[in-house]
């Protein structure tokens, strides 16, 4: 076998001798924590093909299929020559409409578009209302016309008037899609585009990036005023085990203990907040911490409820909020250097969450300068370079993390080996591979009860194209921590991205869900589950579950795409009697 790493993505790829590849959507991000999490799903997002299309994408101008053929037929200039399905018209008025529509096209074929639309007006004249395949036909060039014009409005009621008269003209609604998308009506630009996907025979791949760029501008309009007007998401027990996790130096969730004395006899609404993360009662933390913050001057805890909050409202999708609480932070007179670097760490990966890599390598620059041995700085920039395919510098900030912390932190080790492992493999040194997976077995031995040992150590096997290895080890881990929903996820993301034991994965990611029913990587899997399973009404469910609690708002943006994507399904089995596959799935 061949070894061979992409960095895109952060996705391992093993080629074999033939020359195929097997992909491996790794998730090395387990340990990152939300922010580098959020920027993971967008990268994976991206590379998968649902992000960043060509803005100039347009649609309709060669659509180059017939409804009726099966085949793809030659390249057309737009227009409808034949009377789409119906050449039987024998009237004579029905005769003169054909002859000035074969002449406007003519025109059209000339670039003398106004008079083309002559010649179409004069046929929609001397058309018999009851030829309603040739009306469609008449009003579709029309539409084809001043689409050359760039007349949008025109276009989008000529081709209403042609969908009137042919429900399923494919043209007129990739027409009228391609228009709404000129004039911005993303959400009516679509429900057209998925039509005109869905009815094309075969489906073409520019009208699939057509869709899903429609898909993409019109979550990105409303993910705007979602995130604006947005309730605290619940909070999920998982997201904040794994987060927290991450931050070895916070001053205060690493201390929670030291402020539970009371103070003159009484215990403040922060002393309350802290006791309730020790509970893991983590949705009753804000509203504590809101009470303190409105005790004025009076607030004995100013410093550590201000990043405290930032931390929670961060967790809670609230991420506007978060920055506020920050910036007051930050503003504070003589702030101790440990809360200004974890500050400007906060400050860095809420950066990070909007694909702001330049302001958060700046912030985490600062947070150096102010604190340097603060090593949760190291270990979250060394992160964001793993993810961003530097693989020198992740291994520079992974040692200097790990020489800071004065105990062992199993992540931080498990990321040093895996910019070792990429290093193996990019230079295929078969025996630095070897004993780096002796030392990754040891480390799984060391940490039998840390998930995200036993995470990482499967995902290597993954990453080595040794599957059925990697199954076992997920069910090794399952039966070592049983109470982890992400390990869980991790091991039916496997058994999907095989194509094989699909209800197995349904019945893990049913588990997760169990263990922890706000925790969201849980219904981005399940979604994709129903889906291969053909539930689509489950598989809608599952990703309105998602968009209800993830946090950032590219992760938002990302699910509100995935519901358009179902609810597309679902139009065209309400309106056309179609079962048709997800677009992503297809």
């Amino acid at each position: 076998m061949k070894l061979w790493l992409s960095n895109a993505s952060g996705l391992f790829r093993v080629t074999n001798e033939d020359g195929t590849r097997n992909v491996a959507k790794m998730a090395i991000f387990g340990v990152t924590g939300v922010a580098c999490a959020s920027f993971a799903s967008y990268k994976l997002y991206k590379w998968l093909g649902k992000t960043n299309l060509p803005i100039s994408a347009k649609v309709g101008d060669n659509d180059n299929a017939q409804r009726s053929s099966a085949n793809a037929a030659p390249k057309s200039n737009g227009l409808t020559s034949q009377t789409n399905g119906e050449s039987t018209a024998t009237s004579d008025a029905a005769s003169q409409a054909i002859k000035a529509k074969e002449q406007g096209n003519e025109f059209f074929k000339k670039k003398r578009y106004d008079q083309a639309l002559s010649s179409y007006n004069q046929a929609l004249e001397l058309c018999p209302k009851e030829e309603v395949k040739l009306l469609a036909v008449l009003y579709q060039n029309r539409a084809a016309a001043n689409d050359c014009k760039k007349n949008w409005k025109t276009v989008v009621a000529d081709c209403t008037e042609a969908i009137r008269c042919d429900p399923n003209y494919q043209k007129a609604y990739m027409r009228r899609g391609k228009a709404h998308m000129e004039i911005r009506k993303y959400k009516e630009a679509k429900k057209d585009l998925a039509v005109g996907y869905y009815l094309q025979k075969p489906p073409s791949e520019s009208v699939k990036q057509s869709l899903i760029l429609a898909m993409d501008k019109d979550a990105e309009v409303a993910v705007v005023g979602y995130m604006k007007n947005r309730q605290p998401v619940l909070i999920s027990a998982e997201t904040v085990r794994s987060y927290l996790a991450n931050f070895q130096f916070d001053p205060v969730t690493t201390c929670l203990a030291k402020f539970s004395a009371p103070v003159d006899g009484k215990r403040a609404p922060f002393q309350v907040a802290c006791d309730h993360i020790e509970l893991s009662q983590y949705n009753a933390v804000l509203p504590y911490l809101d009470e303190q913050m409105a005790l004025g001057e009076s607030n004995g805890y100013l410093k550590e409820t201000l990043l405290l909050r930032a931390t929670f409202r961060v967790l809670a999708g609230l991420p506007d909020e978060a920055e506020s609480d920050i910036a007051k932070l930050i503003g504070i007179k003589d702030l101790p250097p440990r809360y200004m670097s974890t500050a400007l760490l906060r400050k860095a990966l809420l950066a990070i969450s909007k694909m702001n890599t330049y302001d958060a390598f700046s912030n985490m620059t600062d947070a150096i300068a102010c604190d340097p041995k603060n090593g949760d700085i190291y270990h979250h920039r060394g992160q964001i370079n793993l993810l961003m395919g530097d693989i020198t510098s992740c291994m520079d900030d992974t040692e200097k993390a790990i020489s800071y912390n004065k105990t062992e932190v199993p992540a931080l080790i498990f990321q040093k080996q895996m910019c070792e492992l990429q290093m193996a493999l990019h230079g295929k040194r078969e025996e630095d591979l070897n004993n780096l997976m002796s030392e990754l077995k040891t480390m799984r031995e060391k940490y039998s009860t840390e998930p995200e040992v036993w995470g990482l150590y499967a995902q290597t096997f993954v990453s080595l194209g040794e599957f059925e290895k990697a199954q076992d080890i997920y069910d090794q881990a399952i039966a070592c921590c049983p109470n982890c929903p992400t390990l869980y996820i991790q091991a039916a993301q496997l058994l999907t991205s095989l194509d094989k034991g699909l209800e197995k994965a349904l019945a893990y990611l049913n588990k997760a869900k169990e263990l922890d029913p706000y925790y969201e990587n849980t219904y981005t899997h399940l979604g994709h589950v129903y889906l291969k399973l053909g539930k689509i009404d489950e598989g809608l469910e599952s990703y309105q579950k998602l968009l209800a609690y993830t946090r950032s708002a590219p992760d938002v943006k990302n699910a509100m795409v995935m519901v358009s994507s179902v609810e597309a399904q679902l139009d065209m089995k309400k309106n056309f009697g179609l079962e048709v596959p997800n677009i992503f799935n297809n």
